[in-house]
């Protein structure tokens, strides 16, 4: 779970790539990061960073990071 947790504030705050995020976080290829990512959260790395940031949803930055 905590892969998911970091992937997801990657995707949110940072200006990586898809593909830098999966390099980051150890998987092998995109494709088995976006297989993980979407059977946790059923949504695909891409759809999550569309949601994150669209501006009717943007989430606020943790304070205590």
């Amino acid at each position: 779970k905590s892969v998911v947790i970091k992937a997801k504030i990657l995707l949110a705050y940072s200006t990586m790539s898809i593909m830098q995020i999966s390099e980051e976080l150890n998987f092998t290829t995109l494709s088995a990061f976006t297989i993980y990512f979407k059977r946790l959260t059923n949504q695909t790395p891409l759809e999550y960073r569309k949601y994150a940031c669209s501006e009717s949803n943007m989430l606020l930055p943790p304070s205590n990071l």
